[in-house]
Parts: structure tokens; C-alpha cells; sequence
């Protein structure tokens, strides 16, 4: 029982003693030559099976990435000139061309030209008086300390980054397409106002995300750690303005 324990899985695997580690000897009646033939074939088969499902799974996602590709361009191009422009094209073009759509959509969502700008602005910040007041500055002193907490928020790891980064790029096109209509209706080509759409929703979530981060980074700069009180069940903090809020135990830290 134990012998077959071992070898469920696979009929020529070896087996040995626990104890000395000297292999068993096992004798088995030879097989005819058809059957050898089917046992062989079998075993190939249950090889390959991994090798098999890769490749129907990459070609599964080819397909998939392909029809992705095709459908973006009708939707941004107009149907009756994106339909003309796909059945003018080379095929062996299109096969390669339109799958990199989607992948050239996710790699773009990952260039985040947001933080660039920041830096820009907490480096110059001083010089456009009127953007200050708008965005924020933080107190003197304080920007080493805002930067470690913020640097130590690592997006990639949180568990919801990739589904919104990958969704929102599949989601571009689309959400172009309706804010160019709705936008740009003077615009006779289907294809400008869908570029123009895109632009204006990339620029308009940027600057929003440049904002929340700025207050995000005002607010680490800001922080205060208040001392324990037993039996409290609220504490006063004291801010760099020398005002007083009330804000319960469960929210200190």
C-alpha cells in the first residue's frame, strides 16, 4: 500500500526505503507492443498538456488583444472610415499592428507625467505666488518629513493598483470617443475629436490628481503625534496655526 502511495502519480517512479535510502525492486510483466505504443503516447500527452494550454492560452489572449485593437479603431476613427482604412491595410500589418494597441494603452497608463510636474512645482513653488494659493505649500521645515511618508506608499503592492491601471487604460479610447463628442461636436473628423476628447480627460485627471496629491503632501507635513491620555475619550491638537480642533481617539494615529 504504501509502494502504491508513492507511485499514484506516475508508474515509473522510483521508490525508497525511507530509512536507508536503498531503491526497491519492482518487476512487472512487459506490455505487448500495441499497448507500449498507447502507454507511450499517453505519457507524451500528459507532457505536453502544460506546453499545450500555454500555447492556446497566449493564442486566446493574440485574438482577444487583436479584435481589442480592431474594435479601437472603429470607435476612434468613425465606422465607415476606420472599416475602409482596416480593409485597405496589408493583413500581415494589421496582425501585428492592431494587438499592440491595447499593450501600447497599459505601458502609457504607467508613464506618470504627474510626478514630473510636481517636482517641478515643489522646486519652484516660491515664484508663482498665485499658483500657491491655489495648490498649497507646506511650512517650512516640514518637506523632508512629507516626502518619507509619502515615499514610503508603495502603490504597486496594493492589491487594486494593476485592476484600475490596466481597466482605465482599456477604458481610454472609449471614454475619449464620448468626451470628444460631446465636446468638440464642431469638429468634422471623427478621429480629431476623439484625440482632442483624450487629451482633454488625460490633462483634466492629471491636474485633479496633481491637486489631491498636493494636499496629500501638505497634510503628511502637517502631522501631529499627540502624548497618550488614559480615559480620554478626546484630545486637542494644536496646529502650526496655533488653532484647536477636537477629533476623537480613534482617529489620532
Amino acid at each position: 500500500m504504501w509502494i502504491d502511495e508513492k507511485k499514484k502519480f506516475n508508474s515509473n517512479a522510483k521508490v525508497v526505503c525511507p530509512q536507508c535510502q536503498t531503491e526497491y525492486i519492482l518487476i512487472f510483466p512487459p506490455f505487448s507492443g500495441f499497448v507500449l505504443i498507447l502507454e507511450r503516447y499517453d505519457g507524451f500527452l500528459l507532457h505536453a498538456a502544460p506546453y499545450a494550454f500555454g500555447t492556446m492560452l497566449l493564442g486566446s489572449v493574440y485574438w482577444v488583444a487583436l479584435s481589442y485593437g480592431a474594435i479601437t479603431v472603429l470607435q476612434v476613427m468613425g465606422l465607415q472610415e476606420g472599416k475602409t482604412t482596416l480593409e485597405q491595410a496589408d493583413p500581415f500589418t494589421l496582425l501585428a499592428f492592431l494587438p499592440s494597441i491595447p499593450l501600447f494603452l497599459v505601458l502609457g497608463r504607467f508613464i506618470s507625467w504627474q510626478d514630473q510636474v510636481l517636482k517641478i512645482w515643489r522646486r519652484h513653488h516660491r515664484h508663482i505666488p498665485f499658483l500657491s494659493r491655489i495648490l498649497g505649500s507646506p511650512p517650512p521645515g516640514t518637506v523632508e518629513r512629507a516626502e518619507r511618508m509619502l515615499n514610503h506608499r508603495d502603490l504597486f503592492s496594493h492589491p487594486l493598483y494593476w485592476y484600475r491601471q490596466v481597466s482605465g487604460a482599456l477604458l481610454l479610447p472609449t471614454v475619449s470617443s464620448f468626451i470628444g463628442k460631446y465636446l468638440f461636436p464642431g469638429i468634422a473628423s471623427n478621429l480629431q475629436r476623439t484625440m482632442l476628447g483624450g487629451l482633454t480627460f488625460v490633462v483634466a485627471k492629471g491636474l485633479l490628481k496633481i491637486y489631491l496629491r498636493q494636499q496629500r503632501y501638505i497634510q503628511q507635513s502637517n502631522r501631529s503625534i499627540l502624548d497618550y491620555f488614559e480615559n480620554s475619550s478626546s484630545a486637542t491638537i494644536i496646529n502650526h496655526n496655533s488653532t484647536q480642533t477636537e477629533v476623537n481617539d480613534d482617529n489620532l494615529y
